[in-house]
């Protein structure tokens, strides 16, 4: 019936058997007798209609079809992973609340994909200049052109200087988490806050709230009672306070008004802090991090010409069991080759 009256069928959960009994409608092979168009199904021959179409799932992870099936018809992979989908949520909720990051970020992996591309090429250029080279390297222009500009887009397609405090932070994240100082809802909020189309029915009490700031307030209070059950009514009792927080130059750091900042977790000063200031946030995981995992989490170590990390290496190979006579070092100074192949 469907297929003489062109209504769509969906068959769920199929295996990896495809009955040949559908496979002239697969294939499409109709035919046309006599101003009638149909199809044979089987043994039977059904009337056609081109509206007709039909659709087949699964639920197997790697489905291993007949090779035939793929040539009779369009198979499409639409499964997806949680993270998958908690990517496309964020970057809905990013569009929504501020597009002006989504495009950077969308601008971010165009350029991302361009700069790999190009270096890949450069690559091979600079492979097949070594490789063609004749006679002293630095006499060939060509070459060193290749090689100056390999290494100038090499560095532009490196991981930008701010990912390693996200990094670290990430790191910081699943430790905090495994040792249940931090919950996933806690988490959740503080990367996506309210995402709810539902406003508060407690209107917001001062203008210079932000109005994404109110509702995420308002979830405080409600999804996180222990610590923020009463925020709303401080805040609405204390505004003055609360606006010359809200001013500062450097909230994260600053007093917070009904002495929150001592009573709350350092992720939850997090979490407050996301709903007045989220331009402050970077900073924040600074302190963050410095809080709870230690600054050398987020200062690199510095070396300097003349520097000597003989000291701190020998400190972190006791520290790490391998002091005394298990650690090695050797100077790589001049002359010092012939030391280095005795020993090594």
């Amino acid at each position: 019936m469907a297929i003489k009256y062109g209504i769509p069928v969906l068959f769920q959960d199929v295996n990896e058997y495809i009955d040949p009994v559908v496979d002239n409608v697969l294939e499409k092979n109709i035919q046309t007798e006599s101003g009638r168009t149909f199809v044979m199904l089987g043994s039977s021959e059904v009337d056609y209609d081109p509206h007709f179409r039909m659709y087949l799932t699964t639920k197997l992870a790697n489905p291993q079809f007949n090779p035939a099936a793929y040539a009779k018809a369009v198979v499409i992979n639409y499964t997806v992973t949680v993270q998958g989908l908690e990517d496309q949520l964020l970057s809905v909720v990013v569009r929504a609340e501020r597009a002006d990051l989504e495009e950077q970020r969308e601008s971010l992996i165009l350029e991302t994909s361009a700069n790999k591309s190009l270096l890949s090429g450069l690559e091979d250029s600079l492979l097949r200049e070594l490789a063609t080279s004749t006679g002293n390297m630095l006499d060939n222009v060509e070459l060193v052109n290749t090689l100056e500009n390999t290494k100038s887009k090499a560095g532009e397609a490196s991981i930008f200087e701010r990912h390693k405090l996200l990094y670290s932070f990430q790191m910081d994240i699943k430790l905090e988490q495994s040792e249940g100082n931090v919950s996933q809802m806690e988490l959740d909020f503080f990367i996506k806050g309210n995402v709810s189309l539902e406003k508060s029915a407690r209107a917001c009490p001062a203008s210079w709230i932000p109005g994404p700031g109110w509702q995420d307030i308002m979830k405080l209070a409600n999804d996180f009672p222990g610590p923020f059950s009463m925020l709303p009514d401080n805040i609405t009792a204390g505004l003055e306070e609360w606006q010359e927080w809200f001013d500062s130059d450097t909230p994260e750091s600053a007093t917070i008004p009904n002495n929150y900042r001592e009573t709350l977790k350092p992720f939850e000063i997090l979490m407050l802090l996301r709903c007045f200031r989220v331009d402050r946030i970077y900073r924040a995981l600074t302190d963050y991090i410095t809080v709870t995992m230690g600054e050398e989490y987020i200062t690199p170590p510095v070396t300097s010409p003349g520097s000597d990390p003989t000291s701190d290496l020998m400190k972190l190979a006791d520290k790490s069991g391998f002091g005394g006579g298990k650690f090695k070092y050797l100077s790589l100074g001049q002359g010092q080759e012939g030391i280095i192949t005795q020993n090594y």
